[in-house]
């Protein structure tokens, strides 16, 4: 098995571990019903994933277009032409 396969066994036996704990021992009574609020919580769990993904890839992008647009970095104290 690959790491992110075992990754995600861990995640979806969690999810169901809890999600039976969630409806055996209920900390407090539902306002919402499951139905609601569970697609909710998902959602937000992909969000949150698709962010996290994208913050580290697009963070190098946008600090090398601030430092070419504030004239620093190592290609502006250089005499390369371009």
């Amino acid at each position: 098995m690959t790491e992110p396969s075992i990754r995600f066994s861990f995640f979806l036996g969690l999810l169901l571990l809890f999600s039976i704990l969630e409806s055996i021992y209920p900390r407090r009574g539902r306002v919402h019903p499951r139905s609601f609020r569970w697609p909710n919580n998902l959602a937000v769990l992909a969000a949150g994933t698709l962010v996290g993904r994208a913050i580290p890839s697009l963070l190098p992008l946008s600090a090398s277009l601030l430092a070419a647009q504030q004239g620093v970095g190592l290609f502006h104290m250089a005499a390369i032409p371009g």
